[in-house]
């Protein structure tokens, strides 16, 4: 492990609701502790409206960087309450727990390859990694991965967010990654008999 993902494995997370003019408010700020254990004081992430999803005439929340994130940076690890182990991605599916959450609305399953088969994650809770979308559908590309481990980086440079510019002049500063065809085709299924989850496979 680099010594950039320890000390975001271990940071001290904060937020803060600020206005902003130019699109839904107030956005989520999401500041970082510059080492662990520190007093999280560093702008991290951003949760605001979407300009990804605004260009497919939805309104909804992004994730998007609140400083420079340079190619290969790391931004976090995907957290949440593991809601089980099972031995593959098509037991966690399939299992009654997956079936449970997603019939609540929770709509961010993740699964993340463990010591042994892999963990079902209920993803929330900061820094908020669950709200970056995928540019599917759009023309615009991902610029962010997540690895089999469930730590996202960048593919490219990410600028950061600003609050004087609008939605779509901040465009480029929100957080894009794809989903996985598996995802789109669950996602497809929702209301029949045949939908467990919407899971991502990490």
């Amino acid at each position: 492990m680099s010594k950039s993902q320890s000390a975001l494995r271990h940071a001290q997370w904060s937020e803060a609701k600020i206005h902003y003019e130019h699109g839904r408010s107030p956005v989520t700020y999401v500041y970082r502790g510059a080492k662990p254990h520190a007093t999280p004081n560093e702008p991290w992430l951003v949760v605001a409206q979407s300009a990804l999803l605004k260009r497919l005439g939805v309104t909804g929340w992004g994730l998007y960087a609140a400083r420079p994130f340079a190619e290969g940076g790391y931004i976090g690890k995907f957290g949440g309450t593991v809601v089980g182990n099972y031995p593959s991605r098509q037991a966690a599916m399939a299992a009654p727990e997956a079936r449970r959450l997603l019939r609540r609305g929770h709509d961010k399953l993740v699964t993340v390859r463990a010591a042994k088969g892999v963990d079902l994650l209920d993803a929330h809770g900061p820094p908020h990694l669950g709200m970056a979308n995928d540019p599917r559908g759009t023309r615009l590309q991902p610029n962010a991965i997540v690895t089999d481990a469930g730590w996202m980086r960048t593919t490219r440079r990410v600028p950061a967010f600003s609050l004087g510019k609008t939605v779509e002049q901040n465009g480029e500063a929100e957080i894009r990654w794809s989903y996985g065809e598996d995802y789109w085709d669950l996602h497809a299924l929702l209301g029949t008999d045949a939908a467990h989850a919407i899971v991502v496979d990490l």
